[in-house]
């Protein structure tokens, strides 16, 4: 009986080796008796991706057999109701080795939440076929801190000194919440998001036609975290952290989950000090040929809390019908204080006369989110029809006093001006969708719908002044209230297309805009319609299952911001103004990417070459009047970019990964006004590294760095920039805890500066530093009965992104 077994065995795996295709085999056994378990559930995933590629159940020994495996490198998962979930990794089929025999696998029985935690080490960079994933989770060094200091690890995003968010070093990047807009600012709302209620960051640099075209260099979309698992659970996550001030924050997350419907809560609490500060040298050569040397530094604090509160629900009506619904509360109180020193200096820089402004401001925020939808899904898999509703708005409150001195040559305070402002801001956000997905055949997929967006934006800003006297009256060529309405209509389609190896997806997206913007103060208004196409095509070609190239083309847009709009001068720092520009266009810009990816059992190589032309380039214009150092924002002539990124992974040892980084680009610009009609080129550079490892016990560490080099940019160069951090973490009472020590800039090299050049009769520097260096430590702990739920509503997570049949990961 044995022979024959054996002969069967050989003619079996004869036949696969032929086909190229193999056979994961087993047991599934309790791990106190050993006896088998039956009708325990066997899941084959493409350790690549974490793509599910089929699954089975155990018979009643519990053996079980996964048959028709395509060559690759794979993970199986072991599951079944009381028990502790299993994972056997890197698991490789190919004609050498048909077979993968598993023999026996145990589960331990448990129904604890600590017991259904994934013990395989997810990626913590993933790369798929439109987008790259960087998942939370496994980055240490984020825990403890906000929702920045998570984008400041994460390859190709960069957070500059005023927290703008920059991909690829274009600040031109739309940001998403769970894949939507917020009326928020992103990096207001991200600088109060504790990094711990982050599961995930999706950056997607050329989307398809199916998703909004807004921003230069493409989208970050942040996704939060959600129980998919059934049964009653939650989590726990304190920190302490401290820089020069003292900074916390706590989340606790409630989910029960069962066939039916879905219930979740959470609520987030931050408190935290930080301080900010700089110094800017100007130089002004007068009339006279003599130079006004203007010397000037700062110093400020700001106090922040936050108060965050989710709650919602999905009903699964029936097996194909899903509603849903979510509300975000956030409350904010903000306070600050800030003190510059104006010194006007002599040629050998001696002290001439000098004055001091003093602000404090207090500025409360109060945003909510309402999110409700409906999903239907057909007889065929992946067959839906989705709509989608979104509803956001904040209210800001900012409520400042301002007192400038000035003193004389003998240092006597011989004048002071006092000045209050009241600056209102409205922001809503309209958001609605309806996503059509028909599949269909197997290899191709038709998608079409229609998106609505509106943006109404409400500034009203007041501003009173006095002399020594302190009698305020109201500066009447400061005041001013400004309102910006913008409504797109959004149809689209796409079609996609799997032929063997190249897998293709074309779409156009039609967008009609309507913005108006009016001046309440003045009684003045600017209308601007447009009208778009944004065509969109994706390739890409599988040369084996190791190795593909990726080639991309779509026309996007960038809309100027309400700042960037407003005509009213800012007069926060009386020597320096800015002033919006109504009539800013929009740019238009023609995007194209190229791909390489070559995997192997411990080193991926990830190549990128991209190029885009821009048109209408929006760019700040620095100048000085004669008085004032002015900055306003205008349409430059023809922009392009171009550039790479490469992204290395490699694991020398078991529980190691190595990822560096290294991302370099080259824009050249030709406008009359700033190159004279010539085209100017300016490069720049970023690159990181991230190293972590798992030993047993449950102890984990990571190191991170990273370098920017000096780049020349219009009107001047950005100083080099470089920093790093560490972590180290352990896990508790059965992997249901842990503490984690974390450690931002440890050398305190964080700063900013920027050198002026070719200005004529003008120079400026100005560098700025803020409490970069920073340490917390933090303890989460998970705690609920439950067991795993099937996934009800595609999307359910926030993460967006299109899906050729081409999944890949580092």
């Amino acid at each position: 009986m044995r022979n024959l077994i054996y002969i069967v065995l050989a003619l079996t795996l004869g036949a696969l080796t032929s086909f190229g295709q193999g056979m994961i085999t087993g047991r599934v056994v309790d791990e106190t008796d050993k006896a088998g378990i039956e009708f325990s559930t066997v899941t084959l995933f493409n350790a690549a991706d974490s793509s599910l590629v089929s699954g089975t159940v155990t018979d009643s020994t519990g053996m079980f057999a996964l048959e028709n495996v395509a060559s690759g490198i794979y993970y199986v998962k072991f599951s079944f109701i009381g028990y502790k979930a299993n994972y056997i990794s890197a698991i490789t089929i190919d004609p050498q080795n048909p077979l993968a025999d598993l023999g026996e696998v145990a589960l331990n029985s448990s129904s604890e939440l600590g017991t259904v935690d994934i013990t395989v080490n997810q990626n913590v960079f993933e790369t798929k076929i439109d987008k790259k994933v960087f998942n939370a989770d496994q980055n240490l060094t984020s825990k403890g801190g906000n929702g920045l200091d998570l984008l400041r690890q994460i390859p190709t995003i960069t957070v500059d000194e005023n927290d703008n968010i920059l991909l690829r070093g274009d600040a031109n990047v739309t940001i998403l919440i769970d894949g939507r807009p917020s009326s928020m600012p992103a990096n207001q709302l991200l600088r109060q998001i504790p990094a711990s209620a982050i599961e995930k960051v999706e950056i997607i640099i050329n989307p398809s036609a199916k998703y909004d075209p807004e921003g230069v260099s493409g989208i970050i979309n942040i996704v939060m975290k959600k129980s998919k698992l059934n049964g009653f659970n939650g989590t726990i996550d304190t920190s302490i952290g401290y820089g020069i001030f003292p900074k916390s924050n706590s989340t606790i997350g409630l989910n029960y989950r069962n066939n039916k419907i879905n219930l979740f809560t959470n609520y987030s609490f931050y408190y935290g000090q930080t301080w900010f500060g700089g110094e800017m040298d100007r130089d002004v050569m007068l009339a006279d040929s003599s130079w006004d040397r203007l010397r000037s530094d700062d110093y400020g604090e700001r106090k922040n809390t936050y108060h965050s509160g989710r709650v919602g629900f999905d009903y699964f009506a029936n097996e194909k019908n899903t509603i849903y619904f979510t509300a975000n509360m956030d409350y904010g109180t903000n306070f600050g204080n800030r003190l510059m020193n104006y010194n006007n200096v002599g040629a050998g820089e001696e002290l001439l006369y000098r004055s001091q402004r003093n602000g404090e401001i207090n500025a409360p925020s109060y945003n909510y989110v309402f999110t409700g939808g409906w999903q239907k899904t057909f007889n065929k898999p992946d067959h839906t029809l989705f709509l989608d509703l979104n509803f956001s708005n904040l209210r800001f409150n900012g409520d400042e006093w301002l007192w400038h001195k000035y003193f004389d040559a003998a240092d006597v305070n011989y004048n002071t001006n006092y000045q209050h402002t009241l600056d209102k801001t409205y922001n809503q956000t309209l958001l609605a969708k309806l996503d059509y997905v028909l599949p269909i055949n197997d290899s191709t997929i038709f998608e079409a719908g229609f998106h609505f967006t509106q943006r109404i934006a409400d500034n009203d800003f007041f501003s009173e002044s006095a002399g020594n006297n302190q009698q305020y009256t109201t500066d009447t060529l400061i005041s001013n209230h400004f309102k910006y309405l913008q409504n797109t209509f959004a149809p689209y389609v796409t079609f996609s297309k799997q032929f063997k190896k190249l897998g293709v997806k074309l779409g156009v997206r039609a967008e009609p805009t309507q913005t108006l913007a009016e001046m309440i103060t003045t009684n003045e208004s600017y209308k601007q319609d447009y009208f778009q196409l944004f065509p969109s095509a994706h390739f890409s070609y599988n040369f084996n299952e190791y190795t593909v190239m990726q080639l991309s083309y779509s026309r996007r847009i960038n809309r100027p911001e309400l700042e960037q709009l407003n005509p009213f001068t800012n007069y926060s720092d009386n020597l320096t103004l800015e002033t919006g520009n109504p009539f800013l266009k929009p740019e238009i810009i023609h995007v194209n990417e190229l791909s390489f990816m070559r995997f192997w059992q411990k080193f991926n190589i990830n190549v990128t070459g991209y190029y885009r032309l821009i048109n209408d380039l929006i760019r700040r214009e620095l100048f000085y009047d004669g008085v004032y150092t002015q900055i306003t924002n205008t349409n430059l002539g023809t922009s392009s970019l171009s550039g790479g990124d490469l992204i290395l992974t490699y694991s020398p040892i078991k529980g190691m990964r190595i990822t560096s980084s290294t991302s370099v680009w080259n824009t050249s610009t030709r406008d009359q006004d700033i190159t004279g009609g010539n085209v100017q080129n300016y490069t720049g550079m970023y690159s990181s590294l991230m190293a972590s490892y798992r030993i047993k016990g449950g102890w984990s560490f990571q190191l991170w760095g990273s370098y920017s080099p000096q780049a020349k940019v219009i009107q001047g160069y950005i100083r080099e920039n470089y920093g790093g951090g560490f972590a180290i973490n352990k896990r508790l009472f059965n992997d249901k805890a842990s503490i984690n020590l974390s450690v931002y800039d440890v050398l305190k090299s964080r700063w900013f500066g920027f050198e002026s050049y070719n200005l004529g009769n003008y120079n400026m520097n100005s560098y700025r530093y803020w409490e970069s260096r920073s340490a917390y430590l933090s303890f989460t702990y998970n705690f609920g009965k439950l067991t795993e739920g099937k996934e009800r509503r595609q999307n359910n997570s926030g993460g967006i992104g299109d899906d050729l049949d081409v999944p890949i990961s580092n």
